[in-house]
């Protein structure tokens, strides 16, 4: 009976290596291949699709592993697939690039499109493994765990919550906005007495209420237009923090809104540290977004990057570090202060956010095509050169020989004409046909002897 149970095992072993195999010791990742397609049925995986040569891919490595980590002890199984080994399995899932991250669970499926750091994908999958609209007594301790790069934790976003009848407009509103940015955002409904103890005061139901920074605010209402506008209007307004990181997918969030943005631009190293005047610099806008907060809320999100190509693409020239720039996100037009960085204090900058607010401030750049066509030009032309500068042999290679190839192609494209046109009669020598005729009169000689 034992010899049997442990053939069984056995079995089972090999069979379950067959669909899946442990990357190595100590890691929680799932190595997948093509027959998962088979053997998944309805359970729930994250799965990263990945490309052996992609250097994005080998940078998320280590956070992947994070992840599957935090994810340990959940219904949650994280995993991981060569998406240029096992085709079938990436076009199964339409991938396009790498690295691709999706959330499964059964015939569901959710592509991750936010920033590639342990805490925003661990909150994804925490999001999708629950209901939309979660029904809790008090607001739950959030995972909002450090980052792979900088060790400090995640600001903490909106939290929305919803009291109130389960029918009616706002109700129908609230519940779409919950489904249409929970890959992002934090939706949850509780009964009337709990969130008038959350918000300290009794409120008049149905109500709204984000909770974000340490503070609660109220949905106002619907202020002269529509529900559907001005509920989504203040959702897109207030899911942020009042000062956060600006990376390529927040800010592209953030455009949807109709904020201002005001962002410290600052040069972060590999290891995510800044400078001491980089962080001073940037502690002075957020504690202007902090203390004049009732004045510039509505106006601005504030925050910064410490990716200076994005402030640069949108200003179209190269900003010193550390630089401050305002960007309208209708417009596109942006706005620099006109002192130096080192000369700006709270009150110069305070001075700097009026009169962007009161249209005196000078603008430069816009949303016009010309203005598109540059920002290309020049961002094709900084990427140019940050690989040069990273890698100048690899740039050669893909760039060099290219150029080669076509140098050749156009070479005997257009030289084609000259190697094949006759000869000038001064051109020293003997000509093609003179010599024809000369060799016809050689072999007319050699018949007659």
């Amino acid at each position: 009976m034992k010899w049997m149970n442990s053939c069984f095992k056995l079995v089972f072993l090999l069979c379950f290596c067959g669909v899946c195999h442990v990357l190595c010791a100590g890691t929680r990742v799932v190595e997948l291949s093509d027959r998962f397609l088979e053997l998944r049925g309805d359970s729930t995986w994250l799965i990263m699709f990945y490309a052996p040569w992609c250097g994005h891919c080998r940078k998320l490595e280590p956070t992947w592993g994070h992840i599957a980590q935090a994810l340990y002890g959940t219904q949650i199984r994280v995993g991981r697939v060569d998406a240029t080994r096992f085709t079938a399995f990436a076009a199964e899932f339409e991938v396009r690039g790498f690295p691709t991250i999706i959330f499964l669970r059964g015939s569901e499926r959710a592509v991750y499109q936010g920033d590639r750091t342990t805490a925003d994908i661990v909150g994804f999958a925490r999001r999708m493994l629950g209901p939309p609209l979660p029904h809790v007594t008090e607001l739950p301790n959030l995972p909002f765990m450090p980052t792979a790069t900088t060790g400090r934790e995640k600001e903490e976003g909106g939290i929305f919550v919803y009291a109130g009848p389960k029918d009616g407009e706002l109700w129908s509103v609230y519940s779409w906005l919950a489904d249409e940015h929970r890959y992002y955002h934090y939706f949850y409904t509780m009964d009337e007495e709990h969130l008038d103890k959350l918000v300290g005061r009794p409120l008049t139901y149905p109500a709204v209420v984000v909770h974000k920074d340490g503070s609660n605010s109220l949905y106002p209402g619907p202020e002269g237009e529509g529900v559907n506008a001005s509920l989504s209007r203040w959702v897109l307004h207030e899911r942020f923090p009042h000062f956060m990181r600006f990376t390529g997918s927040s800010l592209a969030q953030v455009f949807k809104g109709s904020k201002n943005i005001a962002m410290v631009v600052v040069g972060e190293s590999k290891t995510g540290l800044l400078t001491t005047d980089e962080t001073a610099f940037r502690d002075m806008l957020q504690t202007i977004a902090r203390e004049d907060r009732n004045k510039y809320h509505q106006h601005f999100q504030f925050g910064w990057t410490g990716t200076p190509h994005l402030a640069n693409n949108l200003v179209m020239t190269r900003l010193p570090l550390p630089s401050l720039v305002v960007i309208n996100t209708t417009t596109l037009v942006c706005y620099v202060p006109p002192e130096p960085s080192h000369d700006l204090n709270h009150d110069l900058t305070r001075l700097f956010l009026d009169a962007v607010l009161e249209g005196t401030a000078e603008g430069r750049g816009g949303d016009s095509y010309a203005h598109r066509v540059q920002r290309a030009v020049l961002g094709a032309a900084w990427s140019l050169q940050e690989m040069w500068q990273g890698n100048p042999v690899l740039t050669t290679l893909l760039f060099g020989l290219p150029m080669g190839f076509l140098s050749l192609i156009l070479y005997s494209v257009c030289c084609g004409d000259i190697m094949d046109a006759p000869m000038d009669e001064d051109d020293e020598g003997e000509g093609v046909e003179e010599y024809e005729r000369r060799l016809a009169r050689d072999m007319d000689h050699e018949k007659k002897d």
